[in-house]
């Protein structure tokens, strides 16, 4: 493309140059030529430019099929996503729908509760009719018993008088007129009585038949204030259901939000530990610059030891000095030890008593697992209770049953008109049948009031397992507070032991500063001043270790304070025992660092006056500072122990947290099955006081109960379906986002193929810019090839003029005229076909064809032949006209 780009000018600055500067004479022959061969390479570089126009335009081609591509693509995901648009907004029309729904529930809940309320009124009030109805129909029972004996006591009247008649038949007209007229009497009244009851039986009968009627009726309200009650469950938990998916909604955009702030927070302390990490490469940057100066100065050190040989026997007079300090020193050490060895025992005593801490949180534990299994037994007992009042229940039906029986048989027993004395005497052994079943279903009544003493019993020993659970908790609480306290008393403890590892840094130092004091050149006197005053520093550093001493014994005397506290501890302290044990092997190594550190020390004191002893010394100092590079190392660790064990305690108490609201939540679950329960029991303790009637109606009231159940589970089935269509509209969601990402994809490439196209479009214009270049400049080449020939028969022309032989004139001519008759010598007809029937990418147009035809035989270059008929040039149909004509 660069030769594209330059060759052109090249040529034509040639071109110039060679028109500015043809020499006269015999030169003018040989430039023709080189005109022709420059003509030539241009024609050769013109046809380059067009063989790559030809071949960036299947480029083009392609970009612009797959912009269209990319179009239909952006399209179709358009349509896609204004028809997930639709569906997102149907389903938001479906959620104003539900949210209508649940409006018009609340409204329909809230007609039922008023409904409800007006059953109950009228239910009172035909519970008072039907008691009403009892009383009169007992009191008619009372009125047809004093009929029946009167009836009896006339019927023996009669008898009696009948069979007086018969005895006395032959006796006194008057006295048997008297006694028929008695008998008359006695008759007509038992008429009137017998007419008498049965109008009471009548009245009886339509009074039984009221009372049941209103035992229907009330059946029929219980059914419905039944069916009310189970509608209006049905809709309160629909009702909670759609809140709970509401709030799941709101809480997945808090969730959001919280993630999105805890991403925030968590570049800020990346950022921060950025800028740490920085820090720390800058105090290493610092600390090696300080080991290489430590390392000059080391060699320093070697030079004076080597100039302090002769001095040696003065140093020894120092050395006893030092020694003894560094005695005095050991003797504090010492203290120091035993100091550390109460700690260590005190550490040993709080194990102990984190032991027994343990064992008082496994009792605890074993107690909640026993109030758990009781709690546990005490429901079983109430299912055993409610299993008992169901077959009460069974009871009290099978009683209903006898009792509808003998009501059959009494019935029966008072038509019998004509018996009126054994349906008398089976009346009596009903009425004794109805007594003992009455007795019978009030000694049922009564068990069922056990039943109902003992699930109150079961409920108040539940709520004392509650009450103990309660407390069991408080003391969790309390020990998780005692930890935090012990915590906060071990972070204490090992503040300082690190200040005192820095005291014993610290004396180290002075000690090393005072084995390089005798390494001074000439100045003993000062070496010996510096000697007492870093034996002062010791000092000073001994009696600093002393006050810490004394301050890690008031912390001794702290933990033994807080031993109360602690026997209030529960629940998990076994990671802190670990850390107790990890802290005290570090201190152990502590020891053995301090017991080598004053091995060394020894050594030191003995081999002072000797120079490899004195380089051993300065190896092991450095081996005591690397130990206590080590030691800090090892104490940045526990401190992250303690740190992680500190998160661990806050999880679980996280943990604790999550079951205490577990524990409330089964707390309410219970009351609200105890408050069902408790309306059970009067339901049915209200079905064990009513009559018959209200048996028959309990009865239909529990068919009542399994068809709402029924329809409750049809409407669980809703709800599953309700929550389908919200998954649907979920999926529907998702589905339309990742149709988003997918049209965002689509438009990016689309755009970068448009940014393809138009590139290709810029290159098509540079192309075509340079083929307008090039065509300008074969014009200037033919024009200056004309006037280059000219000039050459000009000069011709007038060296040929003084002389008389014509002979050398026509010699240029020839030559010259060749460009001018080269291009247009005809082609052969049949190889112009041949090569043209073989040729691709010809245009369509016969016209077009033929025009391109007759042009090639004419002798015309294929290039501009081809532009001719054909813009822009295929490149493919160019190459084979080149390779198939011969150019031009």
């Amino acid at each position: 493309m660069r030769l594209l780009l330059c060759y052109p000018f090249v040529t034509l600055a040639t071109v110039s140059f060679l028109g500015m500067n043809a020499p006269a004479g015999a030169q003018s022959a040989q430039d023709v030529p080189a005109a022709q061969a420059q003509a030539q390479t241009l024609r050769q570089i013109i046809a380059e430019m067009e063989i790559e126009a030809a071949e960036l335009e299947p480029q083009v081609e392609a970009a612009r099929a797959a912009l269209s591509d990319l179009t239909v693509q952006i399209e179709t995901a358009t349509a896609q996503l204004q028809q997930e648009q639709e569906r997102l907004a149907s389903l938001n029309s479906e959620a104003g729908q539900l949210s209508q729904v649940i409006v018009g529930l609340r409204e329909l809940e809230q007609e039922q509760v008023d409904r409800l309320a007006e059953l109950e009124a009228e239910l009172s009030q035909a519970s008072a009719a039907r008691d009403e109805q009892l009383a009169a129909q007992e009191d008619m029972q009372a009125q047809l018993e004093a009929l029946r004996r009167d009836v009896a006591a006339l019927q023996d009247q009669r008898a009696a008088a009948q069979a007086g008649l018969a005895q006395d038949g032959q006796a006194q007209d008057g006295q048997a007129q008297d006694g028929q007229a008695q008998a008359g009497e006695g008759a007509g009244q038992l008429e009137a009585q017998e007419t008498r009851a049965a109008a009471l039986s009548a009245q009886i009968e339509t009074l039984t038949a009221e009372l049941e009627t209103r035992g229907a009726e009330a059946g029929e309200l219980t059914r419905r204030v039944e069916t009310l009650r189970a509608e209006e469950e049905a809709q309160l938990e629909r009702l909670a259901a759609l809140e709970a998916q509401i709030a799941q909604a709101t809480d997945g955009q808090a969730q959001q939000q919280a993630a999105q702030a805890q991403l925030e927070a968590l570049r800020g302390e990346v950022a921060a530990l950025e800028e740490q990490r920085d820090a720390v490469q800058a105090e290493l940057a610092q600390a090696a610059a300080r080991q290489a100066e430590q390392l000059s100065s080391q060699q320093d050190a070697q030079a004076q030891l080597e100039s302090l040989r002769g001095e040696v026997a003065a140093l020894e007079e120092q050395r006893d000095a030092v020694q003894a300090e560094l005695a005095q020193a050991a003797a504090g050490r010492d203290e120091q030890q035993s100091a550390q060895q109460d700690a260590q025992a005190q550490l040993e005593s709080l194990r102990g008593e984190l032991a027994s801490l343990e064992e008082q949180r496994d009792a605890v534990q074993a107690e909640v697992a026993q109030a758990a299994a009781s709690r546990d037994e005490q429901q079983s007992a109430q299912q055993d209770a409610q299993a008992r009042l169901e077959a009460v229940r069974g009871e009290l039906a099978e009683l209903q049953d006898q009792r509808n029986a003998v009501q059959v048989e009494l019935e029966q027993a008072r038509e019998g008109a004509g018996e009126i004395e054994e349906q008398a005497a089976r009346a009596a052994a009903l009425s004794e049948q109805v007594e003992g079943l009455t007795a019978e279903l009030e000694a049922r009544g009564a068990e069922a009031g056990e039943l109902t003493q003992r699930l109150e019993d079961l409920r108040a020993a539940e709520q004392q397992q509650v009450e103990r659970l309660a407390a069991l908790e408080a003391q969790v609480a309390e020990a998780t507070e005692g930890q935090a306290q012990q915590q906060e008393a071990q972070a204490q403890l090992e503040a300082l032991r690190a200040e005192v590892a820095a005291l014993e840094q610290q004396r180290d130092a002075g000690q090393a500063e005072l084995a390089q004091a005798g390494e001074g050149a000439g100045q003993i006197a000062a070496q010996e001043a510096r000697a007492a005053a870093l034996a002062e520093q010791i000092e000073a550093l001994t009696a600093q270790l002393d006050a810490r001493g004394a301050e890690s014994d008031q912390l001794a005397q702290r933990i033994e304070s807080l031993r109360a506290e602690e026997q209030q501890q529960a629940a998990r302290l076994a990671a802190l025992e670990t850390e107790i044990a990890e802290a005290a092997s570090g201190q152990a190594e502590q020891q053995e660092a301090q017991a080598q550190l004053e091995g060394l020390r020894a050594d030191v004191a003995a081999l002072e006056a000797q120079r490899d002893a004195v380089q051993a010394e300065l190896a092991q100092a450095r081996e005591g500072a690397d130990e206590v590079a080590a030691q800090e190392a090892r104490a940045a660790a526990l401190a992250e122990q303690i740190a992680a064990q500190t998160a661990d305690l806050e999880a679980r108490g996280a943990e604790s947290d999550q079951l205490t609201q577990r524990v409330d939540d089964l707390r309410s679950a219970e009351q609200e099955q105890v408050q069902r329960l408790a309306a059970l029991e009067a339901q049915i303790a209200a079905a064990t006081n009513g009559q018959a009637q209200q048996l028959s109606a309990q009865q239909e009231a529990e068919a009542q109960l399994e068809a709402l159940r029924r329809d409750v589970a049809a409407l669980e089935e809703q709800r599953g379906a309700v929550q389908a269509e919200l998954e649907a509209a979920r999926e529907g969601a998702g589905q339309l986002e990742t149709l988003r990402s997918e049209v965002a994809e689509l438009s990016r490439q689309r755009d970068d193929m448009q940014a393809q196209l138009t590139r290709s479009e810029e290159l098509s214009t540079q192309i075509a810019a340079q083929e307008a270049r090039t065509s300008v400049l074969a014009e200037e080449i033919r024009t200056l090839t004309a006037e280059a020939a000219a000039r050459a028969q000009q000069r011709d022309v007038a060296a040929a003029a003084p002389a008389p032989q014509p002979a050398p004139a026509p010699v240029p001519e020839p030559e010259p005229a060749v460009p001018a008759e080269a291009p247009r010598q005809q082609r052969d007809e049949a190889q112009v076909s041949a090569v043209l029937a073989t040729t691709p990418g010809l245009p369509q147009s016969p016209e077009a064809r033929d025009r391109l035809r007759s042009l090639l035989v004419e002798g015309q270059c294929a290039t501009d032949a081809l532009r001719e008929v054909q813009d822009p040039i295929n490149r493919q149909a160019l190459l084979v006209l080149l390779a198939g004509l011969d150019g031009c």
